[in-house]
């Protein structure tokens, strides 16, 4: 269980650099500052596998 936990907050990790690059590149280099669906998406997700994985590290 040790071993998916980490494997989780790693992948959690990624999907959270991942979102704040899609934040950054939708709101920081076009006039218009409008925040894409996916930049959501991916850091909900994000938070959700986060949790997950360390509520499998704990056990």
């Amino acid at each position: 269980m040790r071993a998916l936990g980490f494997v989780l907050v790693v992948v959690a990790a990624v999907l959270l650099v991942s979102s704040m690059a899609s934040i950054y590149a939708t709101t920081m280099t076009v006039r218009r500052s409008t925040l894409s669906p996916w930049a959501v998406v991916l850091g909900a997700s994000a938070v959700t596998v986060g949790a997950i994985g360390g509520v499998l590290l704990l056990l």
